[in-house]
């Protein structure tokens, strides 16, 4: 396995763990700042890694980056209870691919320049599970 395949798997893990659905509504009380700086993230795999990266770097590109994974995650909390399952089992169809699609994840929310297009790319995968 790759390393980007190995990444990619871990934020496949990450959707697919009940504590996204929290990192939502702690998202929508406190905000990134203060999700960052509370140990909230901290139990939810790969984002604890994101949030290390973010504490322990001087580098503002790798901060916005953590800032992106997490606004990206924090969307997939609107997901009904049906449809998460639904995006699990799809997922868990083939590792292989999970971690290739993972990896592609982190690709496109490294390149969104605007503030808002993490939060618009996750809408577009939540409602392409949907169908």
């Amino acid at each position: 396995m790759t390393e980007d395949t190995k990444r990619g798997s871990a934020l496949v893990s990450a959707l697919k763990s009940d504590e996204v659905v929290e990192l939502g509504k702690e998202y929508a009380e406190l905000g990134v700042d203060s999700l960052i700086e509370s140990n909230i993230l901290e139990s939810i795999p790969f984002v604890n890694t994101v949030v290390g990266l973010y504490k322990t770097t001087n580098s503002v590109r790798d901060q916005l980056f953590s800032e992106k994974v997490i606004r990206f995650l924090t969307h997939f909390s609107d997901l009904s209870d049906a449809e998460r399952s639904n995006m699990t089992e799809r997922l868990n169809e083939d590792d292989k691919f999970a971690g290739k699609a993972g990896a592609r994840l982190i690709e496109i929310i490294d390149r969104m320049e605007r503030a808002d297009k993490p939060e618009v790319a996750a809408e577009i995968r939540a409602r392409r599970d949907r169908f």
